[in-house]
């Protein structure tokens, strides 16, 4: 039976270190990657020979990090914050998706190709470097309530704080950037 995500399990198998530290090897080996790119684009060799393998590779390190990237949230996140947190994340990933490309453009039409990947490999040492200090360690539980008895007690506590015309809504007053 085939696995849908292979690489995060196996990683998620190493403890709450193994996503981290494959996370850390596919940013390495991106930036050297991308180091190479840049020593490509400023010798002019753009042979398929040259330049297949590294696209090869640089793609199978992307496709390393991604799943081990997302079995590294829940040590991040308490429970109660994983499906926000995963939706958070997921934007990001999307964002940079769509403006990363526009910030290379710009970059190599402002400086080159060779200063554009020379970039592109200091974004992964960035992103290995904070990897560095992100302690994954698994984030304190949600507390249960005590009893049902408890809970109850909570509900009722809330719905009769729910905002009804004419009483100000806590959303309301928050500041907007």
């Amino acid at each position: 039976q085939a696995r849908a995500d292979p690489v995060g399990e196996r990683a998620a198998r190493h403890g709450q270190h193994g996503p981290r530290l494959v996370m850390l090897a596919a940013d390495f080996a991106r930036c050297a990657l991308a180091a190479v790119f840049a020593v490509l684009a400023a010798t002019h060799t753009s042979s398929l020979a040259a330049v297949a393998p590294v696209t090869v590779l640089l793609g199978a390190f992307s496709a390393l990090f991604m799943p081990a990237s997302m079995a590294m949230m829940p040590s991040l996140v308490p429970p109660s914050g994983l499906t926000a947190a995963n939706a958070v994340y997921t934007g990001l990933v999307q964002s940079g998706s769509v403006v990363g490309p526009v910030i290379g453009g710009i970059l190599v039409a402002a400086a080159g190709p060779a200063a554009a990947f020379a970039v592109d490999a200091g974004t992964f040492l960035v992103s290995a470097v904070c990897l560095t200090f992100i302690a994954a360690t698994a984030p304190a539980a949600d507390a249960p309530a005590a009893d049902t008895a408890t809970a109850a007690a909570a509900a009722t506590r809330s719905r009769h704080r729910a905002p009804r015309p004419g009483r100000p809504r806590p959303w309301t007053a928050a500041p907007c950037p």
